[in-house]
């Protein structure tokens, strides 16, 4: 269970309560989290430099960060990189109505191995751990629907985020209007 894309962490003023990284630190999955220059000996104290990617700039909001994101995976030769939250906690599933937890690992693993072998994806998601209990019935992927949350986005399309608007929605609606595919992984 391989995980091949970058994984990106959006961080601002959180470096005591960050726990994203936690999840990722029990699968030993490299990641950077990305950081205003504002914060960063905050989060040098707590993190290599390694593990930290600061910003150009203060204060340009989500959308920046996120354009900024794509844009240094696609610099880095990636087709593909993962943008997560910084106060995920966990996923948690069913297996004959009794839950339990998992790590990112293997769920990343398994998104990107279906995105991975086909050209047409622009984005997939992993729904929230607080939605899985609600996605029992219907189809476990959803496909050409609004991606969000965890997200592992293509980084050569033209889509990009964008100001005053539902950032996560007009981004997805980018990609359809591109002919790109999205999918939302509800169930596994």
């Amino acid at each position: 269970t391989e995980v091949r894309a970058p994984i990106y962490i959006l961080s601002k003023n959180r470096a005591e309560t960050i726990s994203t990284h936690k999840l990722l630190d029990q699968d030993n999955l490299p990641y950077r989290i990305v950081v205003e220059p504002q914060d960063l000996k905050a989060y040098a104290d707590r993190f290599t430099p390694d593990q930290l990617l600061p910003l150009d700039k203060n204060d340009q909001g989500v959308v920046y960060v996120r354009n900024y994101i794509k844009d240094n995976a696609y610099s880095m030769g990636d087709l593909y990189c993962w943008m997560l939250d910084d106060d995920m906690l966990g996923y948690e599933y069913r297996v004959n109505g009794k839950r339990h937890t998992t790590t990112p690992r293997p769920l990343m693993s398994i998104v990107e191995q279906s995105c991975f072998q086909f050209g047409n994806i622009g984005g997939a998601n992993l729904s929230s751990a607080a939605y899985l209990f609600g996605h029992d019935g219907g189809p476990p992927v959803v496909y050409n629907s609004q991606i969000y949350g965890v997200q592992l986005l293509r980084t050569d399309t033209r889509a990009r985020f964008r100001p005053y608007v539902a950032e996560d929605t007009d981004y997805s609606l980018q990609l359809l209007h591109d002919n790109w595919v999205t999918l939302v992984f509800k169930r596994f």
